[in-house]
């Protein structure tokens, strides 16, 4: 345990351990026009996949979005795909978390959903609902901007270069499974759903 609280000459100092590691991982541009891997800020997580096009997402659609970029992992790891808070909290898109594994070599992708239901209106001369649309979007900032034709309203452009995911490098324990008659005893046995309060 660390004790981050040393005393040294009568002045308190701030200890802070460094686990950082890094490793260097080979990658690959399928689209030359997108940026390399980065990390935004010394201490992030996450490096940033951008979108290697641009698309609109319509109201309750799902799209796969390529990134432009495939990685040479090592056997044992894995990138995860996780959102981006910033997206998540200003519109209606979100990243549908993801796995790339060691043994993949393609270009890594992105799934979105837009999670905004389409509206409708109802028209009087043909008794039916119509989907109202507009010519404008909101874009990832969560603003709304005037596009050149008309879309669903709800929708939401993603531009070519922006960051759209973000990718967490991990290692990966794997499983040998060996079946047993029965499983040892804990405290909390078989208690499942809310069991521990809510």
């Amino acid at each position: 345990m660390f004790d981050t609280n040393k005393t040294y000459g009568g002045k308190l100092e701030i200890f802070e351990p460094n686990f950082a590691n890094a490793i260097e991982i080979k990658f690959k541009r399928t689209n030359k026009d997108v940026p390399f891997p980065s990390y935004k800020l010394n201490g992030d997580s996450g490096f940033d996949f951008v979108a290697s096009e641009t698309v609109i997402v319509e109201p309750g659609e799902t799209i796969v979005i390529p990134t432009g970029i495939a990685l040479n992992l090592y056997n044992g790891m894995e990138v995860q795909v996780r959102p981006r808070s910033g997206i998540s909290s200003k519109t209606k898109i979100r990243v549908t978390l993801g796995t790339g594994d060691s043994n993949y070599r393609g270009e890594l992708c992105v799934i979105v959903d837009n999670i905004a239901h389409p509206r409708y209106r109802f028209d009087s001369q043909t008794s039916s609902l119509i989907e109202e649309s507009s010519n404008k979007v909101m874009n990832l900032k969560g603003e709304y901007e005037e596009i050149d034709k008309e879309v669903p309203v709800g929708s939401v452009i993603i531009r070519k270069g922006e960051r759209i995911a973000q990718g967490v490098l991990c290692f990966v324990i794997k499983g040998i499974f060996v079946e047993v008659d029965e499983l040892s005893e804990t405290d909390r046995g078989t208690d499942g759903f809310g069991s521990t309060g809510v």
